[in-house]
């Protein structure tokens, strides 16, 4: 499940989904540059992905993270997401 957040309504109803935001990877589009936000405290528009490995899988094979940032996310970007899964 990918989630764009880049308000806080938005915000809102990710926790209401019953997952918290330190639970999820992020990354953040910071101009033309995408990067991995393991901090979670980025500026710019910022995309959430589950810390599962079906999510990240679904992520790299749909590149939804693309969608939801409106840019292209590279592959050492995925590469950081499969590293940082709680496996």
């Amino acid at each position: 499940t990918i989630l764009a957040i880049d308000d806080e309504p938005k915000a809102l109803r990710l926790l209401q989904e019953g997952q918290a935001l330190d639970e999820l990877l992020r990354v953040a589009r910071l101009g033309d540059k995408v990067i991995y936000d393991k901090d979670k405290k980025a500026q710019g528009r910022g995309a959430y992905v589950c810390r599962d490995l079906a999510c990240i899988e679904g992520a790299i094979k749909h590149r939804g993270l693309d969608r939801s940032l409106k840019c292209r996310v590279s592959e050492e970007v995925y590469k950081s997401f499969s590293e940082a899964y709680d496996g």
